[in-house]
């Protein structure tokens, strides 16, 4: 038998559809949201698996209801293995495109 194909089937794990999830509700508030691998537990300090490495471009008129929720999430996260975490406000280097700013500076160079 093959697998289902479609929109019907779901693929990955639970963890991933949580993790897919969660990043979805805090895109809601976001004007832009990257996804990065995850970091090693010597590059964060912590003996706890990153599940969600992410970024968010938030408005400043939406970083309060940014900030609850994820609040909320780590609420959520009460209880369980997960540890809901945020740092910043960070430079967004995320949403720097560098192969604009690479024509961008040989069109400066070129004038």
């Amino acid at each position: 038998m093959s697998p289902a194909r479609g929109p019907a089937s779901i693929r990955g794990t639970p963890a991933d559809h949580r993790r897919a999830r969660r990043h979805a509700e805090l895109r809601r508030y976001a004007v832009a949201a990257t996804r990065h691998r995850p970091q090693s537990e010597q590059l964060t300090g912590s003996n706890v698996p990153q599940l969600l490495n992410a970024a968010y471009l938030v408005d400043d008129g939406r970083r309060a209801e940014f900030v609850r929720a994820v609040g909320r999430l780590a609420r959520e996260a009460l209880g369980s293995a997960v540890q809901v975490t945020m740092s910043g406000p960070w430079v967004p280097y995320s949403f720097a495109r560098p192969d604009e700013m690479e024509c961008g500076a040989y069109e400066e160079l070129r004038a």
